[in-house]
């Protein structure tokens, strides 16, 4: 089991104690995220947007629904620019705060395929590898929600400007 999912389990239980929040730290090159509580549907690609717009770069995270709209979740995050100092930013207001300005990606160069879930399962596993770029998660997923799924999980991972990237999705039924 990688660090991100080490922490990310360690914080779960401060999210089911019912208090919103979140706290970041210096770890070598990068800092570590973690961000706990109840987030929009769109906290996500909020965050991302958001972060990018800073100039900082997600390298990795786990993120998991604990229940409603509570979340836990865990990110390394590199700032391109040493002065955009990261541990400076409230990530938990950005996650909850919409971006103005929703830039729409020209066609990624991504592939998404479908895993098979696991036995009785309600969700279905997607995994998307490919180019990383500026937006990209966000882009994904307004790609999801399009087909009607909702992420109740994900593990991000980018390397040498490739993202291999899983999500947990379960599908939205409308009334």
């Amino acid at each position: 089991m990688d660090a991100e999912r080490l922490v990310l389990q360690s914080i779960i239980d401060r999210c089911e104690d019912g208090a919103d929040g979140y706290d970041c730290f210096r770890e070598g090159d990068a800092y570590r995220v973690r961000l706990w509580g109840n987030l929009p549907l769109a906290w996500a690609a909020n965050l991302t947007l958001h972060a990018s717009a800073l100039g900082i770069e997600i390298v990795s995270g786990d993120a998991a629904r604990i229940g409603g709209a509570r979340w836990a979740a865990v990110f390394r995050v590199r700032a391109a620019d040493p002065r955009a100092g990261p541990g400076r930013h409230d990530f938990l207001h950005m996650a909850r705060r919409a971006a103005r300005f929703l830039p729409r990606l020209a066609e990624p160069e991504i592939q998404i395929t479908l895993e098979d879930a696991p036995e009785g399962a309600n969700v279905v596993v997607a995994r998307v590898t490919g180019k990383d770029v500026i937006g990209l998660l966000g882009e994904t997923l307004r790609r999801f929600e399009a087909l009607s799924l909702r992420p109740c999980g994900f593990s991000l991972r980018a390397k040498d400007n490739q993202v291999d990237d899983r999500f947990w999705l379960e599908r939205v039924w409308s009334r």
